[in-house]
């Protein structure tokens, strides 16, 4: 069985110098990969290669896991389904086996537990009405434990550090959690569009819709970029050592909204801004702020930073917080 580093990179969905695939990633997390976009080491595509070389059984389960195990070291979100469709027949093949329909398999591991799919939206203003949706496959715990990944290398080279650039007016350093208790955004607000090209910067329409699914996918980025400020507070609370009030500056609405409107480019003239009723809407911001606010000491994100496990607070990793550095 050949699989050469160029195939084991495409079956992992790998390749950030193809075209569009580096949109793709930036439209899924909203920042570049934790290794840049560079190949990983030879030392860890060879351990990669080990684990997919492995025999595979006869009606692809662990064949899957294989794959997913790896690719979710380089993907934190998973693989697209169709991807991993593409895969699990790929690597069929090299083994000599044939795991058509690849559609039906996958759906049998979801109902067998070894997978789960979360549903994405990645539609952004341009493109036709419910054209945005993608189902990403992750591995369970259990279908975690069908593969061996304890013995893994450095997956990327160390990165040069990239040369510091003068910040603009408006990206000049802040303290955000003083920001924050002053009652505005930790995100300098973008100014006030003075030129009609300058507007042209923000791709949210004047009579959007600041509802369901996107704004949800918006509030979690807030959470993923900030989680451990929000940890740190949430066992200052539980300490006594911040007062909800205060937790409820930092990790309110309006700096939420705030921040959400600075990264989306959301100028101070915008007729139609995300507000914090927007975010209090959100499924995310009710299981991390309010929940907690209504029993701190008990809240699933206390019990498992205070004893190291609850199967409550891996349910919101997983269903609201799924990404790079919040793994147990």
């Amino acid at each position: 069985m050949d699989l050469t580093d160029d195939n084991l990179l495409e079956l992992l969905d790998w390749q950030p110098d193809a075209p569009g695939w580096r949109d793709e990633w930036m439209a899924v997390y909203d920042r570049a990969p934790t290794g840049g976009w560079q190949k990983p080491t030879a030392e860890w595509i060879a351990w990669a290669r080990g684990v997919l070389q492995q025999p595979v059984d006869m009606d692809g389960r662990v064949a899957v896991a294989r794959i997913l195990a790896v690719a979710e070291i380089l993907h934190p979100q998973g693989l697209d389904r169709r991807r991993l469709q593409d895969a699990l027949l790929a690597l069929g093949r090299l083994h000599g086996r044939d795991y058509q329909p690849a559609q039906h398999r996958v759906d049998m591991f979801e109902q067998n537990g070894v997978l789960r799919f979360e549903r994405m939206d990645l539609w952004h203003p341009g493109m036709a009405s419910g054209s945005g949706w993608r189902t990403f496959c992750r591995l369970t715990l259990y279908g975690k434990s069908l593969v061996q990944t304890e013995t893994m290398p450095e997956v990327f080279p160390p990165r040069e550090p990239e040369p510091r650039r003068k910040p603009l007016p408006w990206q000049q350093p802040v303290n955000w959690l003083e920001r924050a208790r002053a009652g505005v955004s930790d995100e300098p607000a973008m100014p006030p569009a003075d030129a009609a090209g300058q507007k042209s910067a923000c791709t949210i329409p004047d009579d959007f819709s600041w509802a369901g699914p996107f704004v949800d996918q918006q509030v979690r980025k807030f959470f993923r970029r900030h989680w451990g400020d929000y940890t740190e507070a949430v066992q200052a609370v539980v300490n006594g050592q911040m007062r909800m009030p205060t937790f409820s500056l930092d990790f309110g609405p309006k700096r939420i909204s705030g921040w959400i409107n600075s990264i989306l480019k959301v100028r101070s003239d915008h007729p139609n801004p995300c507000s914090k009723q927007n975010i209090n809407d959100s499924a995310t911001y009710t299981a991390l702020v309010k929940d907690f606010k209504a029993n701190p000491r008990d809240h699933a994100i206390v019990q498992r930073l205070q004893h190291g496990r609850s199967d409550e607070a891996q349910a919101i990793l997983d269903e609201f917080l799924d990404g790079e550095g919040l793994a147990p």
